[in-house]
């Protein structure tokens, strides 16, 4: 039961834009397009939470398809902290969201260092950490370039595929919308049989810099090639990628930059973990959709 004073409703697409900056304002560092992304992979999948007629936060409550599902982008505007809707808003959006998917279906979230034990509490169980870094790169030039292809000259449907073995669920319409962002940067690295072996892009953040994600690659070498692509235009800004601990060669390349640290999340998982190859994904697109 909610409390009287609050009302949790759908966002629309302009209260998707008012939590994005929200998330700006406290650092997130999101790109200046995410919003239409995020939208387009799932328009019913973000709530708002208002009291006394104001709006005071929200959260996404994504869900792919009825096998997985992702919750982020929980903020609450700082005035209204320590009041408990924060709670209530966590619980409302996790039981929505789990009967918006099938009854095998899995919830995941990345979770920062100190909130953990509250969604441990919440069923969450721990899968490992995923450190945002940050840093100018200057990336070292592949001896063979030829096979770096930006991502428009290659079919969707290739993309898609490569994207499914590392998300593990389709999400097509996200797709669309993320590479071919104003500013974005996107390329693929491919095999001698021109089969894709790697993809990227790169989009200039809000607060300060680019953001590197996805990043996914098959191999350490396919993965230092196309951070060299997407850097190309970075000069001695800073470049922002969100590596999984679990990834002993993303965080390799991360350290063979000089990467710094700015904070560190755990993935969690609510219902049977994903499978998926961790060992091959250099950064996570989103920490707010996964």
């Amino acid at each position: 039961m909610l409390s009287p004073e609050l009302n949790i409703r759908k966002a629309a697409r302009e209260d998707l834009d008012f939590l994005l900056n929200l998330a700006a304002g406290e650092g997130w560092n999101p790109g200046y397009h995410d919003a239409d992304a995020y939208w387009a992979a799932d328009p019913d999948g973000f709530l708002i939470v208002e009291k006394a007629d104001k709006t005071i936060g929200g959260g996404s409550v994504v869900a792919y398809d009825a096998r997985i599902g992702f919750m982020g982008l929980f903020i609450i505007i700082p005035e209204a902290r320590g009041h408990g809707a924060g709670g209530e808003l966590w619980h409302y959006r996790r039981d929505l969201l789990k009967s918006r998917l099938g009854p095998e279906g899995s919830i995941g979230l990345d979770g920062v260092e100190h909130m953990q034990h509250f969604y441990a509490a919440g069923g969450f169980v721990f899968q490992h950490s995923t450190t945002r870094f940050v840093g100018p790169i200057k990336a070292v030039a592949p001896e063979d370039s030829d096979c770096l292809v930006p991502l428009e000259s290659v079919p969707f449907e290739e993309i898609a595929a490569f994207d499914l073995q590392h998300f593990g669920v389709p999400r097509e319409a996200f797709l669309k919308k993320w590479f071919n962002a104003e500013g974005t940067k996107a390329f693929a690295a491919f095999d001698d049989s021109g089969k894709i072996r790697g993809l990227g892009s790169i989009r200039p953040g809000r607060k300060d810099g680019y953001r590197i994600g996805p990043l996914f690659a098959n191999d350490a070498q396919s993965a230092e090639n196309l951070l060299f692509a997407l850097t190309q235009h970075t000069g001695d800004s800073n470049v922002y990628m969100d590596v999984p601990h679990i990834n002993p060669d993303g965080m390799a390349l991360v350290q063979r930059y000089n990467l710094q640290k700015v904070f560190t999340c755990g993935r969690m998982i609510l219902g049977p973990p994903p499978a998926l190859p961790w060992q091959q994904i250099y950064s996570v697109a989103s920490f707010e959709l996964g």
